[in-house]
């Protein structure tokens, strides 16, 4: 299980970098561009993976620890 949490938490720093880059590169667009708008739902749907990824690991390190 230590090596799942593990796994997970290096998951979540690429993530988090990826949702940095995606940030870096809305910042670069006009917020009404299609373009804009793309990036946009995929800023969303990787923060929703970092929040579930971020549950994940509370509940498996409850049943750890």
């Amino acid at each position: 299980m230590n090596e799942f949490i593990e796994y997970m938490k290096i998951h979540l720093i690429s993530l988090m970098q990826d949702l940095e880059q995606l940030e870096n590169q809305m910042e670069q667009l006009d917020m009404n561009s299609k373009d804009y708008r793309e990036l946009d739902f995929e800023f969303n749907h990787v923060s929703g993976q970092i929040t579930g990824v971020r549950h994940l690991i509370a509940i498996a390190e409850e049943y750890v620890f």
